[in-house]
């Protein structure tokens, strides 16, 4: 045998046994394809499971999928205005007991020439009397709180009073929250032996609520003259209910649109006649 053919013999023998099984080679091709199938499908069925949880869980916490961003409605509609006498009105009927009724509102004017100055009056009805003057006013101060003196209140003479009156009396203190609070039981006017319980606060974000209730009707157009109308031995409400009107923070020189719509509603039901 020549060289040529002893090299071509030996070629194919080396080819015959570097042959793969084919049949071999697809059959376990075949086993490893469905071994593959059913972990990718228990993956799948797992992470459909974990999501299904997953839902579930979100639901049970209030979660919600997000779907772009929302308007908070409230928030947008809650802006300020400036405080109205009608607002301070509505917020007076808030901090009364139960029951009250009010008539002849009356707004204005201010106590000073600041701009920031709110002022009204309206006859308060308990049920157990006739109308008490109620005085209210709001106004900006410099953002300070100052002493409130009573020496000047007690040198006034005291003058007539109506029997079961309150005694004439002032108090001033200072406040845990920072403000300073007067407290006074004024004299009476010696011919109606009309006087006020009244009570200010200057708050240290430079507001400065003054509340007074009379024990009468104040003298206004409605009653005429200069000494008022005395309905009751003592005004209708207590001094310390006074002082928790006066010291609400309900009181401020911005307040929410809604309440001035509230209050303009009800002033117009209780507002004093023109003649």
């Amino acid at each position: 045998m020549d060289l040529e053919h002893e090299l071509t013999r030996m070629l194919e023998e080396s080819t015959d046994r570097l042959s793969p099984p084919v049949h071999t080679i697809v059959a376990e091709a075949d086993r490893r394809g469905r071994r593959l199938r059913r972990r990718r499908r228990a993956q799948i069925g797992g992470s459909a499971v974990a999501l299904a949880a997953l839902v579930c869980t979100g639901t049970a916490l209030g979660l919600h999928p997000a779907v772009g961003p929302t308007l908070n409605v409230s928030s947008s509609a809650s802006g300020t205005v400036p405080v109205t006498g009608a607002a301070m009105l509505q917020t007076l009927a808030d901090l009364l007991p139960p029951g009250a009724t009010l008539k002849n509102f009356r707004s204005g004017p201010p106590l000073g020439p600041q701009a920031d100055s709110v002022r009204f009056t309206v006859d308060y009805l308990d049920g157990h009397g006739g109308p008490a003057t109620i005085t209210v006013s709001v106004q900006r101060t410099n953002g300070q709180p100052g002493a409130l003196d009573c020496d000047p209140m007690l040198r006034l003479p005291a003058g007539p009073r109506p029997a079961g009156a309150d005694p004439v009396a002032c108090t001033a203190d200072h406040l845990p929250d920072g403000a300073d609070r007067q407290t006074l039981v004024g004299q009476a006017v010696p011919a109606g032996l009309v006087y006020q319980e009244q009570v200010r606060v200057q708050r240290p974000d430079g507001v400065a609520v003054q509340f007074a209730v009379a024990n009468g009707v104040l003298p206004t157009a409605v009653v005429g003259g200069t000494n008022g109308l005395m309905t009751r031995a003592r005004p209708p409400l207590t001094v310390e209910q006074a002082q928790a009107i006066a010291q609400s923070p309900s009181w401020q020189l911005q307040v929410p649109g809604a309440l001035t719509a509230r209050g303009a509603e009800l002033a117009g039901r209780v507002a004093a006649p023109t003649s």
